[in-house]
């Protein structure tokens, strides 16, 4: 089954990354489960053990894919799957299709691992049992190129029942890739999901869309939206071509796909010169019209790690067009892996729904921190900060601020981290306030540089150190352990007896020899108030959706599968 990485003798190498649940109300840890590599994707839609609550699928990079109980985090299975050590995505609920009662996955793997066997890593589409992670079906992807996307379930028509029958298609991605450096592009495919249950075949599967990047067609996840009100999604492509598409899917999956398909293509601005967009887009109600438009971040430069800028704009769901276009950032190296997706805060009626995004900017100070090779530093030899912002029809194009690096006093590294987040229902509020006020919650993650270890911690650790020689004793647990790895082994337990986060990213990560990075968790309110004009003329004042009818509160949306919801 691989380390245990709750054992003390694990060496640290074993552990580089968990997941932990958090008491929503005051933000103390409820269960904390290491995994032996760095997690990528928690999904927690399906019930896997029959206990009447969603649990928890992890993929992540190194080969990780495991399940976890919601309640307890404890570990239900874990993959086996020995062809290699390739990263996992985010998995798609499909339905029980084996009839065990416990709903079961499609996932893709190939690229962004870990030692990988082979580069590039041929990317795979899989059939996963929920019960036990078994692999029912795999095919390698008809291109053999890799895959760094999530796949997604796109339905053609509802047949009210959930079961499948054939209108369904599995939508994945190849290539895209910047690390295995794979420069011989990727296509889009669409795959009858009745054809690789019965089958599994994948390999005839044409294409969709080529040729659009030596690196790939997209950059991000699809968007599922109607965008011409008949009751089938369209798609809505970032693409590594700095550009935005809109797919009919019917047509797009037709004989007459090449003709018919496209319902608008956007190029860009910056895009002439080269630009990616990296990150899922945000779809919300911006204009005055039941047709949803899309918040767009992107890069433009010569492609990764190379960007001259981060650029933000609003494109019309109807045309394509930009109708709203931000002030760009200014530090942009290396980030495209660094910052979250947008997300999009519902309020009543069209028009009005706000954006929430990260950017990243220079600190606009001097440091002697700061990293050479990124453009703060070669231009006011300084660090980058990250900001996350609301943006909006009636806010300044600068946008409100929810939280500020440099504000809170984080990091102040030379590669910011922010997660995508998730939007919540508002703690210890209603939604709804008598005074006319409305509310929602944005939870966050962001890098913070670790405090230096406590006078207590540095002499535990001293005390193991001085006895080392116990790795020459048959009769001591750490018997045989290299030098490296008793070190490791003695970080781990006075950080946790001292009750300190431990990353274990690699073998390196000594927080007791230099400076490492920890996650430190926000949840942030926000709040629209009825002035009190409004409030006395008796006028009605916009109020933001309850969280049960938000449209797009997490990465890829509600559930995670790219299907914006709760359209008015």
């Amino acid at each position: 089954m691989g380390a245990d990485c709750s054992d003390s003798t694990t060496p640290a190498s074993a552990c580089a990354g968990g997941i932990e649940a958090l008491d929503g109300a005051t933000g103390r840890t409820i269960w904390r489960s290491r995994l032996e590599q760095r997690p990528m994707a928690v999904s927690c839609e399906a019930d896997l053990n029959k206990d009447g609550l969603p649990d928890c699928l992890v993929g992540g990079r190194g080969g990780l894919l495991s399940a976890h109980d919601a309640a307890t985090g404890a570990r239900l299975w874990r993959s086996l799957v020995t062809r290699g050590r390739k990263a996992y995505f985010t998995a798609q609920p499909i339905g029980d299709v084996d009839d065990d009662g416990v709903p079961d996955f499609v996932q893709t793997r190939g690229g962004g691992g870990d030692d990988l066997d082979e580069l590039p890593p041929k990317g795979e589409l899989l059939l996963l049992s929920g019960a036990t992670g078994a692999e029912t079906a795999w095919q390698y992807v008809p291109d053999r190129r890799p895959v760094h996307l999530p796949p997604q379930i796109v339905r053609l028509a509802d047949n009210g029942r959930g079961s499948d029958d054939g209108s369904r298609r599995i939508l994945f991605s190849t290539g895209g890739d910047f690390e295995d450096g794979d420069r011989q592009g990727g296509a889009l495919y669409l795959l009858r999901l009745k054809t690789f249950l019965l089958s599994g075949e994948a390999a005839k599967t044409a294409p969709v869309i080529s040729g659009v990047s030596h690196k790939g067609p997209l950059g991000g996840p699809a968007t599922l939206a109607d965008l011409n009100s008949d009751s089938r999604p369209e798609l809505i492509l970032p693409l590594l071509n700095g550009s935005v598409m809109a797919a009919d899917v019917t047509h797009l999956f037709g004989s007459q796909r090449r003709v018919r398909s496209t319902v608008w293509r956007a190029d860009l601005p910056g895009s002439v010169k080269g630009a990616e967009v990296r990150w899922a887009l945000a779809p919300g109600f911006f204009s005055q019209d039941r047709v949803p438009d899309f918040f767009v971040q992107y890069c433009v430069g010569p492609g990764y790690p190379v960007y001259r800028s981060q650029r933000f704009v609003v494109l019309d769901g109807s045309t394509g067009r930009v109708i709203k276009e931000l002030p760009p950032a200014e530090a942009a190296v290396g980030i495209a892996g660094s910052l979250g997706s947008p997300l999009t805060v519902s309020f009543e009626g069209v028009g009005q729904d706000l954006f929430l995004h990260w950017r990243l900017d220079c600190r606009r100070r001097r440091t002697s921190g700061a990293a050479k090779w990124l453009p703060c530093w070669r231009r006011f030899n300084a660090n980058s900060a990250a900001q996350l912002l609301l943006v909006g029809q009636h806010i300044p194009a600068s946008g409100v601020t929810v939280y500020d690096e440099r504000a809170e006093n984080d990091s102040s590294s030379d590669r910011p981290l922010a997660t995508t987040g998730t939007l919540a229902p508002p703690v210890n509020r209603n939604s709804h306030g008598n005074d006319g006020s409305s509310s929602i919650d944005a939870v966050f993650a962001v890098a913070s540089t670790a405090d230096d270890p406590a006078s207590q911690e540095q002499t535990c650790l001293d005390s193991y150190l001085s006895r080392s020689a116990d790795r020459f004793n048959r009769a001591s647990k750490s018997h045989g352990m290299s030098a490296r790895r008793y070190r490791a082994m003695a970080m781990r337990r006075c950080s946790q007896k001292f009750n300190k986060i431990y990353s274990t990213h690699n073998i390196n990560s000594d927080r007791f020899a230099s400076k490492f990075k920890q996650l430190v968790v926000y949840r942030r309110r926000i709040t629209c108030h009825c002035n009190r004009r409004a409030r006395v003329s008796n006028r009605k004042c916009l109020r933001i959706l309850p969280y049960s009818e938000q449209r797009w509160t997490a990465y890829m949306g509600n559930r995670a599968d790219g299907y914006l919801r709760n359209a008015p």
